[in-house]
Order: structure tokens, then C-alpha cells, then sequence
């Protein structure tokens, strides 16, 4: 039952992929490249998608900079342009099948 985590920053996105184990099966990490608002969610997007390529992943941790709403799945990030009240948890839930938690870092 592999299992991603992702630590969203201010210039990079960094995600890895761990068996049952613990071991790192894949490891990835991509520039937000002046990436905003919505960009930056299909970065992690498409980061999710590659890792799936090494493993059938069950459940995604994403680290945010910033706060993180729980009660209403959103992420305020200042460094991140567009990121005021962006609504990350329904976003990777309804794009991936695969159990999502959002936490700020």
C-alpha cells in the first residue's frame, strides 16, 4: 500500500513515493518556475502522476507553506500568488483516487 508526500515551498515542489516499508521507491523534485494560483495545483497534480507510474498509490500527505483551513480544505500561502483561499483538498481529491491530507508545515 504505497503512500506519496509532497513539501509544497515557495520555489519548489518536492514528492516522493514509500512502500508499506517505509523505503523510498521514487523521489522527484520540480521548480514552481513563477508558477501560480491554479499552476501550482496541477504541478502537484502532475507530480502525483508521475510517482503513480512507480507505484499504485492509496494515500497522498501534502506539506503547505502558509495556513491550512481543515474545516474548509483550503491553503493560504502568501508566497504563493493566487493561493488566498485556494481550495487544494477538493482539488487533488477529485483528481486522484486516492486518500488526500493537506497539513501546513
Amino acid at each position: 500500500m504505497p503512500i506519496a508526500a509532497f513539501d509544497l515551498g515557495g520555489t519548489k515542489l518536492a514528492g516522493a513515493v514509500f512502500d508499506a516499508g517505509g523505503t523510498i521507491l521514487r523521489r522527484e523534485v520540480l521548480p514552481l518556475a513563477g508558477r501560480s494560483g491554479c499552476d501550482v495545483g496541477t504541478l502537484i497534480q502532475q507530480l502525483v502522476h508521475n510517482l503513480q507510474q512507480h507505484a499504485a498509490i492509496t494515500a497522498i500527505g501534502v506539506a503547505v507553506p502558509g495556513i491550512y483551513h481543515s474545516d474548509r480544505g483550503t491553503v493560504w500561502a502568501p508566497n504563493i500568488p493566487g493561493w488566498d483561499d485556494y481550495p487544494l483538498r477538493d482539488e487533488l481529491s477529485g483528481a486522484i483516487a486516492a486518500t488526500v491530507t493537506v497539513e501546513s508545515d
